[in-house]
């Protein structure tokens, strides 16, 4: 897995989003920011002046957030392996693919 710098309030938005990509989603979605004129923010702006001037008063409630939804959709390698070899071996298995040797 892919190890991402820890949000703190003085992140930039660019670099938060570098870092989650989910990040943009999440924001959107919890705190509705980013999404019309009035929403938006600039890249080099920071995480706590963006949080400021929509009303959130814990940012640590959401830096956990886009970090826990990061967690949540990250998948392995390992796990991107095992299931295309169970994909194949169901193919094979229905007899829609023929394996060569």
């Amino acid at each position: 897995m892919q190890v991402t710098a820890k949000i703190v309030k003085p992140s930039t938005m660019q670099e938060i989003l570098d870092g989650y990509p989910s990040a943009k989603r999440v924001l959107f979605s919890r705190c509705h920011i980013g999404g019309w004129n009035s929403c938006r923010y600039q890249p080099g702006d920071i995480l706590g002046k963006v949080g400021s001037s929509h009303n959130i008063l814990d940012h640590h409630d959401i830096i956990a957030f886009i970090e826990q939804t990061d967690r949540q959709i990250q998948i392995s390698i390992g796990e991107v392996v095992a299931a295309s070899v169970n994909r194949r071996r169901r193919i094979t298995q229905s007899g829609q693919c023929r394996t060569t040797a």
